[in-house]
Parts: C-alpha cells; sequence; structure tokens
C-alpha cells in the first residue's frame, strides 16, 4: 500500500505542474495533503482500506475566442501588457502567470469568453 501512495503521489505531484485551473490546482493539492497525512500515519499505523473519493461531475469545457492584437510598455523593472476588450468585469478575470509566460481568460463579456496567452 505504501507503494501505491507514493505512486499516487508522484503522479498528483506532476498533475500539479500541469494544472492550469485555479479549482483544479485546489483539488490536487488537497489529495496531495491527504495523502501525505495517510502516507506518515500508515507508516505508524496498521493499514486500513481507502474509500474512493465521489468523482466530480464534469464541467463542459467552455470555448474561447483567442484575442490577437495587444500593446505593451516597459521600463527596467516592469511591463504592462494592454489587451483591447471593453465590457470587462473584474471578478470575471482569470490569470494564469509562470516564469516565461502568462494567460489572461475574460468570462462573459457581452456573453463571450475570450483568452490571451503569451
Amino acid at each position: 500500500m505504501a507503494d501505491e501512495v507514493s505512486l499516487d503521489l508522484d503522479e498528483l505531484r506532476h498533475l500539479q505542474g500541469i494544472a492550469k485551473r485555479p479549482r483544479v490546482l485546489s483539488l490536487i493539492l488537497s489529495e496531495i495533503a491527504d495523502l501525505e497525512k495517510l502516507s506518515k500515519a500508515s507508516s505508524t499505523v496498521p493499514q486500513t482500506p481507502i474509500v474512493p473519493l465521489a468523482k466530480v461531475a464534469s464541467v463542459p469545457a467552455l470555448k474561447y475566442t483567442t484575442l490577437a492584437t495587444f500593446s505593451w510598455d516597459q521600463d527596467t523593472d516592469k511591463v504592462k501588457i494592454y489587451v483591447p476588450l471593453e465590457g470587462v468585469q473584474e471578478e470575471k478575470i482569470e490569470t494564469s502567470f509562470k516564469s516565461s509566460s502568462f494567460d489572461i481568460k475574460f468570462h462573459d463579456v457581452q456573453g463571450k469568453n475570450y483568452q490571451f496567452a503569451i
């Protein structure tokens, strides 16, 4: 069982590195924490069977229109990206920043979803 938990942890950590959606990351991190606790507890307590988690209903994938027009401004310590899109509500913006790229999604802007990535 310890080998299975270790393999599950390795795979979840791999998935954590490629996951982009905040809810998915949260679910993965939660499961990693649970398995780490289980791994520590199983070394001191006799093993008990693990009950599988209930499946989460899949959400249909959203369709995005790609934004290709942008401008920028930069100085020595920061870069500002300007994307021309009207009617955006701040609470409906989803961002993902990595060391050399970023992805911005605008949800429900006049009934459409938009995505901009570099």
